[in-house]
């Protein structure tokens, strides 16, 4: 049985991230995704330049879509609408969730995807966890 010090379910945006910096930081760590990557997930997203400070890493341009984002409109709960101009990556999440997997792994994380976790039980020192690897 497999030991690990820290166990991320789920291989988006922040879970890759926390993958990551898990294992820079030298915990053995596991990261693991229910669907096959890359995965066709219909959707964009976008972040801030600062994301790129957060990571640690210059984001490829191949990893972004080809058109780009300077300008944002932000609607307060309250219904004021505040507009301002700032450069946004743009991406397709199966391309990028798919490239932060890559980066978390060049750092030491494990990754699995195609996995689900079925079950876990906790005792008093450690966490048990069951997954299951579709297609088996």
């Amino acid at each position: 049985m497999e030991q690990y010090d820290v166990i991320v379910v789920g291989g988006g945006i922040a879970g890759s991230v926390a993958a990551r910096f898990s294992a820079k930081q030298g915990y053995k760590t596991l990261l693991f995704e229910k669907y096959k990557t890359p995965r066709n997930k219909p959707c964009s997203g976008i972040q801030f330049t600062y994301f790129e400070k957060l990571i640690g890493k210059k984001i490829p341009k191949d990893k972004l879509c080809e058109n780009e984002l300077f300008k944002v409109d932000m609607v307060t709960p309250q219904g004021k609408t505040m507009k301002g101009k700032m450069k946004m990556f743009n991406f397709w999440r199966s391309t990028f969730d798919s490239w932060l997997n890559e980066i978390a792994q060049e750092d030491g994380a494990i990754f699995h995807d195609n996995t689900s976790l079925v079950n876990f039980e906790k005792n008093s020192e450690t966490i048990t966890i069951t997954v299951e690897k579709e297609g088996k």
